[in-house]
């Protein structure tokens, strides 16, 4: 069931607007626009009912620290006020508002316009989630690999904290998908992605296929030692499950190599820094014979 918070120091329209709703959404509530920006972060709803006209922060201003908010800025907010000015109008809009309702309203086109913003919402997040979803394995591509890189990067070098990555090879793929073809090869390339993503315990860890048999796992604010154990945990995890590899040149079942880099950015970095480590500790994992894990021990 979809959130919605409704924000409106008047209880009646308050209590009206959440019998209007509450039989297909869950509704919250708040009479007060500073405790409201608290529980739109807190609880991400999916569409923001907000009245203008309100005490101490008025509708204005709440839409604008909601549109300043990363949290909250993409959230639709329909504005409902008594203020039939078409200026006030015009502000709201280009504050960010998605619609406009004036009291006193019919519940019926208020059901009516929720359930069209709320399903351009969820449309919206449809398009951006296949945009960043890689469509064979299902995990996150290319595309989100480079948007989250560059987030936690400049986090980390905002906060001067460690940030790990690493590149994740399957061992002589080509020959794997000559000997078994390309569909027991996709197979193999959803399994491995399944559990590389299964291999990661924190919610900040995250994890990507770069292209072709290639993945990249990014590891916020974890040093050199515990990037090597996780990625150790993933090569062995991937050995277990014993898939057959009869033209594998170091083992009789699918392994992986892994190249990892650990360092905390300086001011100048860019993100394909510790990419571009990572990649180079693969290459050594690779000549230093596969199915092992490499990681850069350089100072950081």
């Amino acid at each position: 069931m979809e959130k919605i918070l409704i924000i409106d120091d008047n209880m009646l329209y308050l209590s009206t607007l959440e019998m209007t709703l509450n039989s297909e959404y869950e509704v919250i509530t708040s009479r007060d626009g500073r405790n409201a920006l608290k529980l739109a972060k807190e609880n991400s709803p999916t569409i923001i009912l907000l009245d203008v006209v309100m005490p101490v922060m008025d509708g204005f201003e709440v839409l604008e620290a909601l549109k300043r908010t990363p949290e909250t800025k993409y959230i639709p907010v329909i504005l409902i006020t008594s203020l039939s000015d078409p200026d006030n109008e015009e502000v709201g809009l280009k504050l960010g508002a998605s619609d406009y309702i004036y009291k006193p309203f019919s519940p019926g086109v208020i059901r009516a316009r929720v359930k069209n913003q709320v399903d351009l919402f969820l449309m919206r997040k449809t398009i951006e989630s296949i945009a960043i979803t890689d469509a064979l394995t299902n995990i996150n591509n290319r595309r989100s690999l480079d948007i989250r890189s560059e987030v936690e990067f400049t986090r980390a070098k905002r906060e001067e904290t460690l940030l790990s990555a690493a590149f994740v090879d399957i061992d002589d793929f080509k020959n794997y998908n000559d000997y078994y073809g390309h569909l027991e090869g996709d197979e193999v390339l959803k399994t491995i992605a399944n559990t590389i993503i299964e291999s990661l315990s924190r919610k900040t860890d995250f994890a990507a296929r770069f292209g072709g048999e290639e993945f990249v796992v990014l590891l916020p604010n974890t040093p050199i030692e515990g990037g090597e154990k996780i990625l150790q945990k993933v090569c062995s995890s991937i050995e277990e499950l014993a898939i057959p590899h009869n033209r594998s040149t170091v083992s009789s079942v699918v392994t992986v190599s892994a190249g990892g880099a650990t360092l905390i950015p300086k001011r100048g970095d860019e993100s394909k820094k510790l990419i571009g480590m990572a990649d180079k500790m693969l290459y050594v994992a690779k000549r230093a014979g596969k199915n092992k894990v490499v990681w850069n021990h350089e100072p950081f």
